[in-house]
């Protein structure tokens, strides 16, 4: 095989003829079906200076894309958890805690596991194609979602907004690798990561700024705004794309979309199945396991017991693929090191995303802020109408600001922490990173005060900083050559996993142990059954008619029953059912199991040199 053939010098040519792409010149395997180049070519220009660890325009294009993009995100993320489930939100969707359950899984599973097999079509477009495409799905899926009403309506606008993102991810991140080296890749990771919190940090503000201070005017209308803003936003990003040159991606541009997706297929299954044979006597046992996870997750028979419903589909699925890959000759033990590691990090990101996606109707329902109110009246009154929320428990501090203190904290603080820990072993800067979070969610979860929350959220903001660019750092620099992209497609697997078992976990957690409203049913029926329609079987579904109370009105039969204003009812219920404790403590044990499962993966890594990193 000689150099550049049929695709110019300077570019080598895969062997494999039903592939035959051009690779980078220094590429050692195919970067669309895996397979090993034989000769290198001369390069077609030079590597970056080692000495010299600068970045390059198109390296700060793409941070301003990545930020315009997570600006539109986080203006609508931080606070789609209240218009989805809230029960008292005017103009919300009033829908229950499974429901946004649901929604938020399968929304992992689109933005977080599509990017692994959209990665080749970014490859066979361009990135900039690729990126223009994700942009005006992602408008699509925000103008959708301030004009669908009911459930399945809504999840399908979600889909369409998470299926953007998952084209989006993989040209972002690809474009980003290939502007970085193992000198300056902490350093623009950790800078990547600090955009990305820009938008995080602003993002909040068009929330508070669009809806009006007193909670009981704003309605549907505003919401409707937000979402549309979000696209607004979005739109920004198509004027950036002009700034940015697109670099060839070496791959056969004559290939359909029915044949970028087979070969990006055929390249995942060489890499994990390699050298092996299909086994029917464990592979369609497995892909009946598979099929029936699948099934359960979309759904659940409602003679099930419900709490099998977080865990029993992805175990099924997780042990229908183990069957499907366990084949005959091939190098499955050995390939379980990676999959290993990234079973480790799902759990950790089970964990955290809780603090975005679980914890704004937690604080909307149990946590008063309203000492810290107290403390920022001296604002000017646009200002201090910002921040805080004119609630039936009086002055409350916005739960996106005081999440937002993650967004701020690692705006102000992860450029300095990428810097500090440049030089240290990535695993055991995860290590450290994994167990601060754990702490920071245990704190945060477990109080009603607002100051303690903001404590919690600080210790996990440390330990975000210390484990997030590193996964990403730690792929990239364990990766193969010209594997680079493959690998940091694996990065989004740990968060669609753990994002979805998560989002299925909180959805009957809070739906059953901690939502107020809920809990006020069940106060109703437990505990003044002469209030109550009729005596209570146990099954949530039939809560709503023992209570005699619709959720959306719970809490104020609950005031009006047993005499209390707002905060005396809300430290009721928390007193007589602790949902801290039944919402929280099973998240701080699946992030205590994984730093665990973490520092002994790090042992061991020190004896496998291509994975020790």
């Amino acid at each position: 095989m000689s150099a550049g053939d049929g695709h110019g010098s300077g570019v080598v040519t895969c062997p494999n003829q039903r592939c035959g792409a051009a690779n980078p010149p220094d590429a050692q395997f195919c970067r669309v079906c895996g397979a090993t180049l034989e000769l290198e070519a001369p390069p077609i220009a030079p590597a970056p200076t080692p000495g010299r660890p600068g970045f390059g325009p198109a390296f700060w294009v793409l941070n301003s894309i990545e930020m315009f993009e997570r600006l539109a995100y986080f203006g609508v993320r931080v606070v789609v958890p209240i218009y989805i489930m809230q029960k008292d939100e005017p103009g919300g969707l009033h829908l229950s805690a499974a429901d946004k359950g649901n929604i938020y899984a399968w929304w992992f599973i689109f933005q977080s596991v599509l990017p692994m097999f959209t990665g080749g079509f970014a490859d066979r477009y361009g990135f900039k194609r690729t990126m223009a495409f994700s942009i005006v799905m992602n408008m699509i899926g925000y103008i959708l979602m301030a004009f669908m009403r009911d459930y399945w309506s809504f999840f399908a606008a979600v889909m369409v907004l998470a299926t953007g993102t998952a084209f989006f991810k993989p040209s972002i991140q690809g474009s980003l690798a290939q502007n970085l080296t193992k000198l300056n890749s902490s350093l623009g990771w950790g800078i990547f990561y600090w955009v990305v919190n820009i938008g995080g940090l602003v993002g909040p503000f068009v929330s508070a700024l669009i809806f009006p201070a007193i909670a009981d005017q704003r309605g549907y209308f505003h919401w409707k705004l937000l979402f549309l803003a979000s696209a607004g936003f979005t739109a920004c990003n198509l004027l950036l794309l002009l700034a940015f040159k697109d670099v060839p991606s070496g791959a056969d541009k004559r290939r359909g979309p029915l044949e970028v997706l087979w070969m990006t297929l055929e390249n995942i299954w060489p890499y994990w199945m390699r050298g092996g044979a299909f086994v029917p006597s464990r592979g369609i046992p497995g892909m009946v396991l598979f099929i029936a996870g699948v099934f359960l997750s979309l759904y659940w028979p409602p003679s099930m017991p419900q709490f099998l419903q977080a865990g029993l589909p992805p175990a099924l699925v997780a042990v229908g693929l183990m069957l499907v890959a366990w084949l005959r000759g091939g190098e499955f033990t050995w390939q379980l090191r990676l999959p290993a590691w990234l079973v480790i990090m799902a759990g950790f990101w089970l964990m955290m995303y809780q603090l975005w996606d679980l914890h704004p109707t937690f604080i909307v329902d149990w946590v008063d802020s309203s000492a810290m109110a107290a403390s920022i009246v001296w604002l000017p009154e646009g200002a201090y109408n910002t921040l805080v929320d004119q609630t039936d428990r009086g002055a409350q501090v916005k739960q996106q600001m005081l999440l937002n203190i993650n967004a701020a904290f690692i705006v102000l603080f992860i450029v300095l922490v990428s810097w500090l820990v440049g030089r240290m072993r990535t695993l055991s800067a995860m290590l450290i990173g994994m167990s601060v979070a754990t702490v920071g969610i245990l704190v945060a979860g477990l109080t009603a005060n607002g100051w303690i929350l903001a404590l919690g959220i600080v210790f996990f903001s440390i330990g975000e900083m210390l484990t997030g660019p590193k996964k990403n750092e730690y792929l990239g620099l364990i990766a193969p050559p010209g594997k680079k992209g493959l690998y940091l497609g694996y990065v989004n697997i740990p968060v669609g996993i753990g994002g979805y078992v998560g989002s299925k976990m909180h959805g009957y957690l809070y739906g059953h142990f901690g939502e107020k409203a809920v809990l006020a049913q069940k106060y109703i029926v437990q505990h003044m059954p002469d209030a109550a329609a009729h005596p209570w079987d146990g099954h949530m579904a039939s809560l709503s008619t023992a209570a005699g109370v619709d959720p959306t009105q719970a809490f104020v039969r609950l005031q009006t029953l047993t005499g209390l204003d707002a905060p005396a009812a809300t430290r009721l219920l928390w007193d007589t059912y602790h949902p801290q404790y039944a919402v929280w403590i099973p998240f701080a044990v699946i992030g205590v199991l994984s730093a665990i499962s973490l520092a002994i993966f790090g042992q061991m890594a020190k004896r496998w040199k291509d994975m020790n990193a």
